[in-house]
């Protein structure tokens, strides 16, 4: 019992112990909503470029005497122009809010969170659109 209790007695102030990683603040939980929003938007700008082109190689094909559909082209290119800069102003115009206060930050990133749903919307209509245009195959 004394070997016991002389081993138990020895481990005294060897504790190893673990930080926790400190929570996550409201500012950061919003901004990474905020990124996460941006980064499902920017997933998807690979397809505005390739609809884009499909659609000006395809309105090329459009003849002259058929203008209802060469302005539905027209249209669609330039929802997915739109789509594209909106995305681009965006992403020039955001900075993080880290100089500001807490209450500052949190209406910024709110901002943010609602102009990015915005164009995340705007690319998702303007690729629907684009994607219901197809000139039927020769």
């Amino acid at each position: 019992m004394v070997g016991l209790c002389a081993c138990l007695g020895c481990d005294r102030g060897n504790t190893v112990k673990v930080e926790k990683a400190p929570e996550k603040t409201r500012i950061d939980l919003l901004k990474d909503e905020v990124m996460a929003k941006h980064d499902s938007a920017m997933a998807k700008y690979g397809e505005l470029y390739i609809e884009r082109k499909r659609l000006s190689q395809q309105a090329d094909s459009v003849p002259e005497s058929n203008a209802a559909l060469k302005e539905k082209y027209g249209e669609s290119i330039l929802a997915l122009i739109k789509a594209d800069d909106a995305m681009m102003q965006w992403m020039r115009s955001y900075q993080a809010p880290d100089s500001l206060s807490e209450d500052a930050a949190l209406q910024y990133l709110q901002k943010e969170k609602q102009e990015i749903e915005v164009i995340q919307q705007q690319i998702k209509t303007s690729l629907a659109k684009a994607k219901a245009l197809n000139l039927p195959k020769k």
